[in-house]
């Protein structure tokens, strides 16, 4: 194969060529996991091996499926990518069934069409769920970033494993892509893959290509990684943080700076943006719009400072990384992003605060004590692979073996009568994925009259229900939106359930202004989206933080 693409990229489309149909990716930060995408489409899209010649990139956050929509776009043609999440591509067509040659899209919306509840139907009377479908059994699937579908949440590792053992079962093209799979998640992933084949990098001399795993030595990565990308580790107390920014920006260093804090993250933020340099900041609570500008201007920052939603779409490198070790996995993917680009000489600074309160115990301590290869899963000269910093720090999954039967079921029932599917999605909380979510919508009661389709979700951001109560205090109303239009719900009972995160309300919600709406204009075909929580304006602050 003439290939311009890395050793084990080559040997994942030779597995794909061999008939292999299950591969589990287990490659370092920086490698070419995600643009492999483009090389897995090439391939599946001559239907010589496999009959299925579309892709679906399924990713944990809708940020990563913005910026990799735009890329693939850009690679494979405009006529040839589309997306589907809750967010606004621009230039990208969006296709809610899937129905394109390439589709980037979120595990929600995913495992909603897979599981007979279209994301876009999700509230209708009726749904064409056998649309989307069509489209996955004609696709190979590529789970990307795996390790945030199994990590922390339960519905959310139980709806990802399940998909992934119901789409072995359909003998789909399924390729699962992580740098950080622990060894207990990779155990939950082989109970469901059947002979699903593990590919991985390895050291000179622990190559293997036999049964269920395949192991690669790379002598051009790990090369360009020894010879090219070295790091210092040490600790900074969470008082010292600005300052320490302030001495590597005054020499010429690139910072990132990611705090497991909202309100200290932004003061960081703010001090060093009123001592004049040029940063950004990026946490849950921007609104599509203030992200989108904050990443349409990455190369113009000297210092870039958020939360974890800082991991997602931020495909640039920095020379100091500046981080609360919240988890041995997080911190392997933030160092990921200094000295990104391994063929050329860098050399980074890690800066641990060690007196954050949700450091994991012993964490920093092992980090300084052992010089950690953090882009190389195995023991290379004098570091330790950051493989075994997984497994000494392991995080399982945590599947719910009653939600994985209830998914198998709602898969398997070629036809599900609408009352029952119904049933099921109301006690769910409509979302098969993570607990319920709220468009929360930032311009104001008058505004939020005015806006349209489009522009209610640039400026809104999600949030989970229970999340609420972070912004409760700027609520002022409750709205719907479709293509004709807004409609602001006045319900002060609703108001107050929702303020205070209340299952019940978001229940009542859908069933009288999302649901009953649609069946009411059902024949014009209005499409209604809710429910949008709306704030006061201006009530979070700068940066959507109050």
């Amino acid at each position: 194969m003439a290939r311009e693409t890395r050793e084990a990229i080559e040997r994942l489309l030779g597995l794909l060529e061999g008939g292999r149909r299950q591969v589990i990716v287990e490659l370092p930060t920086g490698y070419g996991k995600t643009t492999a995408g483009t090389e897995v489409y090439k391939l599946l899209n001559k239907s010589i091996v496999h009959p299925e010649d579309r892709v679906i990139h399924v990713l944990p956050l809708r940020a990563i499926v913005e910026d990799l929509a735009g890329k693939l776009s850009k690679a494979l043609g405009k006529d040839k990518v589309a997306y589907q999440a809750g967010v606004v591509v621009q230039g990208v067509n969006k296709e809610p069934f899937f129905d394109a040659d390439y589709t980037v899209t979120t595990l929600d919306s995913f495992v909603h069409n897979l599981f007979k509840a279209p994301v876009t139907e999700l509230y209708m009377p009726r749904r064409h769920y056998y649309i989307p479908l069509t489209r996955v059994f004609t696709a190979g699937i590529i789970y990307d970033e795996a390790h945030l579908f199994t990590s922390g949440d339960e519905k959310m590792s139980t709806a990802f494993l399940t998909s992934v053992k119901l789409l072995t079962k359909m003998n789909n093209p399924l390729i699962i892509m992580s740098a950080t799979l622990t060894g207990t998640m990779e155990e939950e992933l082989r109970k469901r893959l059947g002979d699903g084949v593990i590919l991985r990098l390895g050291a000179r001399g622990e190559e293997k290509d036999a049964g269920r795993e395949v192991v690669v030595w790379d002598e051009d990565f790990t090369n360009a990684v020894s010879n090219n990308i070295k790091y210092n580790v040490g600790t900074v107390r969470m008082r010292e943080v600005v300052g320490k920014t302030v001495e590597y920006l005054g020499g010429g260093r690139r910072v990132l700076v990611i705090i497991d804090n909202r309100v200290e993250a932004t003061r960081v933020y703010n001090e060093l943006r009123n001592r004049g340099f040029r940063v950004g900041l990026v946490h849950s609570l921007l609104t599509r719009r203030e992200r989108l500008g904050v990443i349409n201007n990455l190369e113009n920052y000297e210092a870039l400072v958020g939360t974890s939603a800082i991991e997602a779409g931020v495909d640039v490198s920095f020379d100091v990384l500046v981080t609360t070790p919240k988890s041995a996995l997080s911190l392997i993917q933030r160092v990921g992003r200094v000295c990104r680009r391994v063929d050329k000489p860098c050399v980074g600074d890690v800066l641990l605060v060690s007196d954050f309160e949700g450091n994991r115990e012993g964490l920093v301590d092992y980090v300084l004590e052992k010089r950690v290869c953090w882009r190389l899963p195995f023991d290379n000269d004098d570091c330790v692979g950051y493989g075994k910093l997984l497994e000494d720090f392991d995080e399982p999954p945590s599947p719910n073996a009653e939600f994985e039967g209830e998914l198998e079921d709602l898969f398997n029932y070629t036809y599900i009568p609408q009352g029952v599917l119904d049933g099921f999605l109301m006690r769910v909380g409509y979302s098969l994925v993570r607990e319920p979510l709220v468009e929360v919508y930032v311009k104001g009661v008058g505004g939020f009259r005015n806006t349209d389709y489009e522009n209610a979700f640039l400026d809104s951001f999600s949030i989970e229900l229970s999340g609420l109560g972070r912004v409760a205090e700027c609520i002022e109303g409750l709205g719907v939106v479709g293509e004709d239009g807004a409609e602001v719900i006045n319900d002060g009972d609703l108001l107050r359930g929702f303020a205070e995160g209340k299952y019940n309300a978001f229940v009542r919600f859908v069933r009288k202004h999302v649901i009953n709406n649609k069946q009411d204009h059902v024949n014009n075909n209005r499409h209604v989206v809710g429910p949008f929580v709306i704030l006061k304006p201006n009530c979070l602050g700068t940066g959507g933080v109050s």
